[in-house]
C-alpha cells in the first residue's frame, strides 16, 4: 500500500515502500480519491506515483499520474487505476527500488483530500 486512508489539505509525498519483489507485468496502480472538499470553489487533486531506484526519492521518475476534481463524497470514493506495462519506465524488481504516492496538487478553497494508494497484482 503506498497510502493507505491518508488525509491532507497541503500537497506533499507519502514514505516510500519497496517493490522489489513485484511482477511489472501483473501490477496495476491505483489511487482512489474520496472524500474531495474544499470551503469555496472547485476542489481537484493530482497524486503521482513516483519510482526511485536507490530508495531514498533523490532520483525520482514519475510512473503514473492520477487526477480527480470534485467534489467527492466519502460514500461514493472515485477509483481509478493503469496497468503497470503502460508505465514508460519501470524500476520494479530491482532490488533497492520504491514507489511512493505524491499528492503534488490540491486546489480549492480551504481543500480536503482523504486518500489510497496502492499496487494490485
Amino acid at each position: 500500500m503506498l497510502a493507505s486512508g491518508v488525509t491532507k489539505t497541503a500537497a506533499g509525498a507519502e514514505t516510500g515502500v519497496s517493490v522489489a519483489a513485484l511482477d511489472p507485468a501483473a501490477a496495476v496502480l491505483w489511487v482512489q480519491f474520496g472524500p474531495l472538499s474544499s470551503v469555496t470553489g472547485v476542489p481537484s487533486a493530482r497524486v503521482v506515483i513516483e519510482q526511485s531506484a536507490t530508495g531514498d526519492f533523490d532520483d525520482t521518475i514519475p510512473v503514473a499520474e492520477f487526477s480527480s476534481v470534485g467534489p467527492i463524497g466519502a460514500k461514493a470514493p472515485v477509483r481509478v487505476s493503469q496497468r503497470l506495462a503502460a508505465a514508460p519506465v519501470t524500476l520494479i524488481g530491482a532490488a533497492s527500488a520504491k514507489m511512493r504516492a505524491n499528492l503534488v496538487q490540491l486546489l480549492g478553497g480551504t481543500p480536503s483530500l482523504t486518500y489510497s494508494a496502492g499496487i494490485s497484482t
